[in-house]
């Protein structure tokens, strides 16, 4: 029987919390835990399901210790018994339907923009933003302040990312603990656990991008930004608690 995870997270008695055991094909009710073309939802291919048509895209995959989307969001807490684990402390971001984790496309580019200057960073910041971004461009001071924002106009448009590989244990959720600092010295530390998604979750980036005139005849082609934000995310990762490794991507 499927176990929507979305559902198991937020609505099941237990809210999820052995979650991180789930393998693939328990979440979506199939023998394989690989996602391939047998694998359907609603009679349609479960690759199929979440590519949008038109769009260019790219994968990348997560990296040791993984990746947390949706922190932010309030998760209920059921009481613990004895012998239990604890319930899973942190919200998480799920496809309602599906129950799959997703990359929110307004987190993919919120990411994206941040590495460009803004008003309220020094001036250091800025140059040295401006110096990264046309480097990967290969075009010295193409971008300059008063002009990257025309890289997300209207009909750049961001989609979610959605798992498109697998671990070879067939597991995407994985469990983990934060401890906070407490106030005073003589107060032991309370860990809070959290799902995250696993190392080596394949994700698929979905964009529709359109060429941006940045005037005097100087194009930026969507094959360009492409590989621009595909760098970016490489560079930087995404998601919640970067600075302290989660989030990582590689090709």
């Amino acid at each position: 029987m499927a176990t929507n995870a979305s559902f198991q997270y937020y609505r099941s008695k237990d809210f999820g919390r052995n979650l991180h055991k789930k393998k693939i094909g328990e979440l979506l009710g199939i023998m394989s835990n690989t996602l391939d073309n047998h694998v359907k939802i609603c009679d349609i291919p479960y690759l199929e399901y979440f590519m949008i048509y038109g769009a260019m895209s790219f994968s990348l995959k997560t990296t040791y210790p993984g990746l947390i989307i949706g922190a932010g969001y309030n998760h209920p807490a059921g009481e613990k018994e004895e012998g239990q684990s604890s319930d899973f402390q942190l919200g998480f971001y799920f496809d309602h339907t599906t129950g799959m984790p997703l990359i929110p496309g307004s987190t993919v580019k919120g990411i994206l923009k941040s590495i460009f200057p803004k008003e309220e960073d020094a001036g250091e910041i800025k140059e040295e933003k401006l110096i990264y971004v046309n480097t990967i461009l290969n075009k010295e001071n193409l971008l300059k302040q008063d002009n990257w924002e025309k890289l997300f106009e209207k009909g750049n448009i961001f989609f979610d990312a959605y798992v498109s590989g697998m671990p070879e244990n067939g597991k995407i959720f994985a469990e983990d603990y934060t401890t906070p600092h407490t106030k005073g010295p003589f107060k032991n530390p309370t860990p809070i656990r959290f799902l995250k998604i696993a190392p080596d979750v394949t994700f698929t980036f979905q964009v529709k991008l359109k060429d941006s005139d940045l005037g005097d005849g100087q194009i930026i082609t969507t094959s360009e930004k492409l590989a621009l934000f595909k760098k970016i995310l490489l560079d930087f990762g995404i998601g919640a608690k970067r600075n302290v490794g989660y989030g990582n991507l590689t090709m």
